[in-house]
C-alpha cells in the first residue's frame, strides 16, 4: 500500500465502525522523483481515532498529545532540535480563498505551490510569480496581492492570528465567519493539548494546505516539525502529519 490509512478507512466505511482507536506500524511503498522503477519501501506509523462526534476538539488535542508523547519517549524533545507543531484549520484556509475569490478548480494547483514554498523548494519571488501566472483566470478578479501576502506569513502564535489577518476578520461575510470559527476551534485545541501535557510550541500557519481534502468539511490539520538533521542545508524535517 501507499499509506496505512486508506485500507483502514475502507474497513471503517464498509463495516459501519463508529468507535475505534488504532495504532499501526507497517511497510508502505512510495515513488519519488524517478517513476516506473520499483518504489521505495519505508515504514510508516499511523494512529487514528474514530468517533461519531464530528469536530470533536478533544480528539484533535489527543492526537497532538500522542505525537508529542512519542517524541518524548524517543528523547527528541530537547531544545536543540527545535521541535514544534505547525497548525492550521481548513475553515481558516477556506476563508482566505473565499476572501481572495480563488476559484475552487484552482485550489489543487495553489496548494502544490504553497507546499513547495513551505518546504523551501521555491523562494518568495517564485511563489508570487507562480500564483500570479497559474491562479489567474480570465473574467475572474482574484485578489492575488492579499493572497500572496497571507501565504508568505511565517508561523505565528495564536494570539497574533487576529491582528495579522485583521482585514479578513473585520468582514461580515462568510469568509469572516469561517475565520472566526476556525480561531475558536484552534484556541480550544491548543488549550486542551496543553492540558494533556504538550509543551512544544504550537504555531499557526494560515496557508498550510495539508490534508485539505480529508478535512475540508472543517477541521484542524497539523505538522510536527523538528531539526533532526542539523547538517543539512534545510535542517527542518516533517516528523508527523495529522488532520
Amino acid at each position: 500500500p501507499e499509506d496505512l490509512r486508506l485500507p483502514f478507512l475502507r474497513h471503517v466505511a464498509l463495516n459501519g465502525v463508529r468507535f475505534i482507536r488504532r495504532y499501526s506500524i507497517g511497510r508502505v511503498y512510495r515513488e519519488k522523483k524517478v517513476f516506473n522503477f520499483h518504489p521505495k519501501q519505508v515504514y510508516e506509523c499511523a494512529f487514528d481515532i474514530v468517533t461519531p462526534c464530528r469536530g470533536n476538539m478533544v480528539v484533535d488535542a489527543e492526537l497532538i498529545a500522542i505525537a508529542n508523547d512519542i517524541l518524548r519517549e524517543l528523547n527528541l524533545l530537547d531544545q536543540k532540535r527545535n521541535v514544534y507543531f505547525r497548525l492550521n484549520h481548513t475553515s481558516l484556509l477556506k476563508s482566505i480563498l473565499l476572501y481572495c475569490n480563488v476559484p475552487p478548480d484552482k485550489y489543487k494547483e495553489l496548494f502544490e505551490i504553497v507546499l513547495e514554498y513551505l518546504e523551501n523548494k521555491i523562494s518568495k519571488f517564485q511563489l508570487v510569480g507562480s500564483v500570479n501566472s497559474q491562479i489567474s483566470q480570465p473574467g475572474v478578479k482574484i485578489n492575488t496581492g492579499y493572497l500572496c501576502d497571507v501565504l508568505q506569513i511565517p508561523e505565528i502564535s495564536l494570539e497574533q492570528l487576529k491582528g495579522t489577518l485583521k482585514e479578513l476578520f473585520k468582514g461580515r461575510g462568510e469568509a469572516a465567519m469561517l475565520a472566526k470559527m476556525a480561531q475558536r476551534d484552534l484556541e480550544s485545541v491548543v488549550s486542551l493539548a496543553q492540558g494533556m501535557g504538550v509543551q512544544c510550541p504550537m504555531m499557526v500557519c494560515p496557508g498550510l494546505p495539508i490534508n485539505y481534502e480529508r478535512a475540508k468539511g472543517g477541521g484542524l490539520v497539523w505538522q510536527l516539525l523538528g531539526e533532526l538533521k542539523p547538517k543539512k542545508r534545510n535542517p527542518i524535517t516533517t516528523i508527523a502529519v495529522g488532520g
